[in-house]
């Protein structure tokens, strides 16, 4: 299996590679997994004029996949960028981490907290789950004060770390968490904050790859019905290009 992971913001190779590692422990030795960077679009996602280029730059990404020769496509972001575009445009599994996450925490538990990075992120996660529907489900989206620069920019995993765990801590004892779904798909040692917080901690584009490998045992894709192709007579002008290749 060949999945293709696409980031929201332009990122380094190293950072690339940061995620790829991130992935890997929890696939099949069979799943073969690609961390690319959309070509042009914001390097931080705050606001919803930055998700509106991040959006464009995943489905340019995220639509050569097919012909690439992938068997699915993840954006590695839980605000979910252009998935229910591309789930028109392919044929391939096309896996949303936030939706996919928060439907199976609403199964794990009765009531379940995301942790975004900050609080403006925060809100639009909370807006985002009751978009999907479980917002009776929600016990509440907490900050964990983490910025992009300490993610990205190589700061102490253990730093990142104590910093989720004590979000998640107030979430499981003052707001009644009983699962916790992390708000960012490059935050990862679900497994130590499980220890630490004794509820599920749910990994959302880790869990959108296992579930991929699911979808593709199963001959499983998103429905045609749902989420129809696009029709011809618009593809000689659009999409729109960012750049000229």
């Amino acid at each position: 299996m060949k999945l293709k992971i696409v980031t929201p913001i332009v990122v380094d190779k190293a950072e690339c590679e940061r995620r790829t590692k991130g992935y890997k422990p929890a696939l099949r030795k069979d799943t073969k997994i690609k961390v690319v960077s959309i070509k042009q679009g914001p390097t931080y996602l705050d606001y919803y004029f930055e998700h509106l280029g991040s959006e464009y730059g995943v489905l340019l990404e995220g639509e050569k996949a097919e012909k690439e020769g992938y068997d699915a496509v993840i954006p590695d972001c839980v605000f979910d960028p252009a998935t229910k575009a591309l789930k028109g445009k392919l044929d391939i599994p096309v896996v949303a981490p936030l939706e996919t996450a928060i439907h199976i925490a609403a199964t794990l538990g009765k009531k379940f907290s995301v942790l975004g990075l900050d609080d403006n992120m925060s809100k639009i996660l909370e807006d985002r789950v009751k978009e999907y529907g479980l917002g009776d489900k929600l016990a509440s989206v907490r900050s964990m004060g983490i910025t992009y620069q300490e993610l990205l920019g190589g700061h102490s995993e253990q730093i990142i770390l104590k910093k989720v765990i004590k979000s998640g801590r107030l979430a499981v004892e003052e707001d009644g968490a009983d699962v916790i779904v992390l708000g960012c798909t490059c935050t990862f040692g679900r497994e130590i904050m499980q220890k630490k917080l004794g509820v599920p901690v749910i990994e959302p584009g880790v869990l959108a790859a296992k579930l991929v490998e699911v979808f593709l045992d199963m001959n499983l894709k998103q429905s045609k019905k749902a989420y129809p192709a696009s029709t011809k007579k618009y593809e000689k002008r659009f999409p729109l290009r960012l750049d000229k290749t």
